[in-house]
């Protein structure tokens, strides 16, 4: 008998086809569906959140699948003991598949949550959330960073910032959640300090609009003094000092001449009073409508004539055009005096009605400063302003 395939055959006889019970490849247990099988594994991504933890289980050959449910919600915690150690993961979605945790660490391309903790909030965690991130601690006293598209803050115990810093400033809040301190300005650099209370600053820089610095400082009522430039005027220095109504009432500035001003409603001297040591003696100035020196002094008549001569420092500062003078004879005989001579040097007076007496008289001699001589008593107010900021 010979078998070739699936034919049996008789030497010189019949053959018999065994083909209906034989498929003519040798398996060890002849079985047709012992082959190998292939196992997918599918998710349902675009069934939304809700349904995002469906898993499907798909046996090749096999049209039906295999539904495998878990928790449509989890919220777990692992706790890796071998190096390195992480001690707690917390969400309220569910970590995306491509996410691994080991205990080497959390591999992750993309974690879908709202709301993510690391570490244990009774101890100390890092907390995420939407635009935010702080740290929680046991005291409820937060700490941490908050993020938005326009303004980072560092908080110390929620809702008390401490610092915020945005495109247009760095602002410092104290414990009571005032500002304390302001760095920058909408469109120049600047400078503020706060008392707290919600008060306004006390002391604040600033660009003026004509190009020149300020610092000014400010009392409960408004500016008390201000350090700035005559209006129009960016390298005129000034320094105004206010009153509690916002008024400018005493100053120091650089005029348009480039003269030195001092103004307010008095101008003293103070010295010590020399027997009381308690007390000093204040004296006003003199005012007028010229920006005027003077001169004085005593001479005696000889033979009905006498004759100055002026110091050299006020022959330098005077413009002899705009002198006077008084005298005043010190002698009941006096017939009258008569000035017959002034210039920048010096008078001479000369006794009336050909006088020849012999005695003291005092004299006063007044004249406007050299360069002053154009000075204006009545002028607008706003050629006296300090420029102020934008």
């Amino acid at each position: 008998m010979n078998l070739s395939g699936t034919n049996l055959s008789i030497s010189d006889g019949n053959q018999v086809d065994l083909s209906s019970i034989q498929d003519g490849v040798d398996d060890a247990d002849n079985d047709p569906q012992n082959e190998i099988q292939q196992l997918t594994l599918t998710t349902l991504l675009d069934a939304g959140i809700d349904n995002s933890t469906l898993y499907q289980l798909n046996l090749t050959g096999n049209a039906d699948p295999v539904t495998l449910p878990i928790p449509t919600y989890w919220n777990a915690t692992y706790f890796l003991t071998e190096p390195p150690s992480i001690a707690n993961i917390y969400t309220s979605y569910p970590v995306d598949v491509q996410n691994v945790i080991t205990s080497n660490g959390l591999e992750t391309q993309n974690i879908v949550a709202n709301d993510l903790v690391l570490g244990d909030p009774a101890i100390q965690a890092l907390h995420l959330f939407g635009s935010e991130m702080h740290f929680d601690r046991p005291d409820g006293n937060d700490l941490g960073f908050k993020f938005t598209p326009d303004q980072i803050t560092y908080t110390d115990a929620f809702p008390e910032t401490r610092v915020t810093l945005n495109k247009e400033s760095l602002q410092f809040v104290n414990g009571a959640g005032w500002a304390s301190t302001k760095l920058g300005g909408t469109t120049t650099g600047k400078l503020e300090l706060f008392p707290g209370g919600g008060l306004g600053s006390y002391l604040a820089t600033n660009y003026t609009s004509q190009g020149g610095g300020e610092l000014q400082v400010s009392g409960p009522s408004g500016r008390n003094v201000l350090l700035s430039h005559l209006t129009d005027h960016a390298d005129n220095g000034y320094v105004a000092v206010y009153n509690g109504s916002n008024q400018i009432k005493a100053g120091i500035y650089i005029n348009a001449a480039g003269q030195g001003v001092i103004f307010g409603d008095m101008k003293n001297f103070v010295t010590d009073d020399p027997t009381e040591p308690d007390k000093v003696i204040s004296y006003v100035s003199l005012e007028g409508p010229e920006a005027a020196a003077y001169c004085r002094g005593t001479i005696k008549l000889e033979n009905g004539r006498g004759e100055v001569t002026f110091p050299d420092h006020f022959q330098k500062i005077i413009n002899d055009q705009t002198m006077t003078v008084v005298l005043t004879p010190l002698s009941a005989d006096s017939k009258g005096l008569a000035v017959i001579k002034k210039d920048a040097t010096g008078i001479v007076v000369q006794e009336l009605w050909q006088g020849t007496g012999n005695y003291e008289l005092d004299w006063e001699v007044k004249a406007v400063r050299k360069g002053f001589e154009n000075h204006q008593p009545v002028i607008p107010r706003a050629s006296i302003l300090p420029a102020k900021q934008n």
